[in-house]
């Protein structure tokens, strides 16, 4: 017949089991927990919480389609901030970081150097700011080693944003100035609309965008009106035209789904 001796030494065994089951479970859900700070925003503390996850995801960032063979693998990485944005993000305050990153050799200067753009967006809690999602590498952008000059991010539909990128090229004397418009579609960012802003001849600059306007309505990806601007679209069979809308027309825009179209060719 077991004593109480043998009974208490087993349930102090079990005890001990127990509280190591649980303080490891509380561990593991502590230490799975989303990186966060407290109080108002602030851009030191966000700044070193994206900086950290970037240097632990640096893995992620390919550029070996630049150089040749294999020089973009396996390199240091040179990692900077390019700003915060304040949007809203389904009517509750939403701050994206973007971020940039190049390889650090003395290749990467070239015209089609484009460095790599990255996306972290924190979301307010209560009294905290929580880095909710990250996006590695979602994009390449800019030219010679350096981000685009022009960089917008802007809400363009109920919990959606876009970032707005501005460009130029220029090729037998006359430049060109775009604008592309990129955004989270599926699991990848993608370029959902396209346009030419100007085209300066010899001086001479032709076809001014006026204006990007969202309809902010729905729940889904808003409308677009675009004033005054070069721009491509599929006639709805197998063509692609590019027209200019004079600056005083308008033209209204749709999500397809993939990209922005023309209402008219979506209907």
């Amino acid at each position: 017949m077991p004593s109480k001796l043998t009974f208490i030494a087993a349930y102090i065994s079990i005890a001990t089991l127990l509280f190591s089951a649980f303080n490891s479970i509380f561990l593991v859900i502590q230490n799975s927990s989303k990186p966060s700070f407290s109080g108002t925003w602030d851009d030191s503390n966000a700044k070193h919480l994206l900086m950290e996850s970037i240097m632990d995801s640096e893995y992620k960032i390919k550029f070996g389609e630049y150089g040749d063979g294999d020089r973009g693998k396996n390199i240091e990485f040179e990692h900077k901030l390019l700003n915060f944005y304040h949007v809203l993000y389904k009517g509750e305050p939403n701050v994206v970081g973007v971020t940039y990153s190049k390889p650090k050799v003395e290749y990467f200067d070239c015209h089609a150097c484009r460095p790599s753009i990255s996306f972290f967006e924190f979301i307010k809690n209560g009294n905290k700011w929580t880095l909710e999602r990250e996006h590695i590498d979602a994009l390449k952008g800019g030219e010679w080693g350096y981000p685009p000059e022009e960089f917008k991010v802007l809400p363009i539909g109920y919990g959606i944003f876009g970032v707005l990128i501005e460009g130029s090229v220029t090729s037998h004397g006359s430049t060109e100035r775009w604008v592309s418009l990129y955004s989270l579609v599926g699991s990848k960012y993608r370029e959902i609309f396209n346009a030419t802003l100007d085209v300066d001849v010899g001086g001479g600059i032709h076809g001014p965008i006026q204006g990007i306007k969202f309809i902010e309505k729905g729940d889904s990806y808003y409308d677009m009106q675009v004033k005054g601007i070069y721009f491509y679209y599929e006639d709805g069979v197998n063509k692609t035209i590019k027209e200019y809308k004079p600056d005083d027309e308008e033209a209204l825009f749709k999500f397809s789904g993939i990209r922005y179209k023309l209402a008219d060719f979506i209907m």
